[in-house]
């Protein structure tokens, strides 16, 4: 036997729907997504903050604080990007150091990130390494970024070198 359709009103927009399941509330996408801040807006208010960049003042939810990594506030992506760049934040462009899962140190050269092995080979041979070439640490310490510990080696190599005993 069938189970009864069952009608109910949008909490958005007002309209009549069929629920499709026990906990729709909401007609559509749109207004699921408009359901999100509405819940926010029933029992919260919007916290006024000032941005750590540029000194603007801004309102954010209070449910955004506890994704803030260094306690800093942004009015927009822009001025998060500027201080990152300039080094105002504990995290971010100014990273030198490998972290434990990624082992392998990177610097900062023309504002972006380069792997430290692979941007020392490329001084040694004079020109800038290709996508297929590989810089293979001969004695596996990838902090070990001395000249005479670095070889290029095409991918199959690589792989050969790494997992040839599998």
């Amino acid at each position: 036997m069938a189970r009864p359709a069952v009608y109910v009103n949008c909490k958005i927009c007002k309209t009549l729907f069929k629920r499709k399941r026990v906990n729709q509330f909401f007609c559509s996408f749109l207004c699921g997504g408009k359901g999100k801040r509405y819940v926010q807006t029933k029992f919260a208010k919007k916290v006024s903050v000032l941005c750590d960049y540029c000194s603007v003042e801004f309102e954010k939810w209070p449910c955004f604080f506890y994704k803030i990594v260094n306690g800093k506030h942004y009015c927009s992506g822009k001025c998060r990007k500027m201080s990152m760049k300039e080094g105002k934040t504990p995290y971010g462009f100014k990273k030198t150091t490998g972290s434990p899962l990624n082992p392998y140190r990177r610097v900062v050269k023309d504002g972006k990130f380069v792997y430290e092995h692979r941007w020392i080979m490329e001084q040694f041979i004079g020109r800038k390494l290709k996508y297929s070439e590989h810089v293979h640490h001969i004695n596996g310490n990838p902090k070990d970024n001395r000249i005479e510990n670095l070889e290029i080696l095409t991918r199959s190599e690589h792989a050969k070198k790494h997992f040839g005993k599998y």
